[in-house]
């Protein structure tokens, strides 16, 4: 149902619109890191196909900082969600466990 439901976000572009920075806790880095990560372990790829056309949406807000930039919002966080998407890869390091997302 988690997959599902996070796939109806993620293809609902009136809902992707209330996006409008890349912050990790409410923009597009905690979307791309949480769909990635979702998509992992996802039981069909509809998810995991999803996950480019996020990264580009992403790209395209890395440049607008938000009001309240705080932990791994402005560059460091977009680069983060970026490596992780990009190379196919889990952070080593755990970055993203504040989103509790893997175990």
């Amino acid at each position: 149902m988690a997959e599902a439901a996070l796939l109806g976000c993620v293809t609902d572009e009136r809902q992707l619109a209330q996006l409008t920075d890349a912050s990790l806790c409410h923009g597009w880095v905690g979307l791309v890191q949480t769909a990635w990560r979702t998509a992992a372990d996802a039981s069909t790829s509809e998810l995991a196909a999803r996950v480019p056309y996020l990264h580009a949406r992403l790209l395209r807000h890395r440049a607008e900082p938000g009001p309240d930039m705080g932990l791994l919002d402005d560059a460091a966080g977009v680069a983060l969600a970026l490596h992780t998407t990009a190379s196919h890869t889990p952070p080593v390091s755990g970055w993203d466990a504040c989103l509790l997302t893997h175990g």
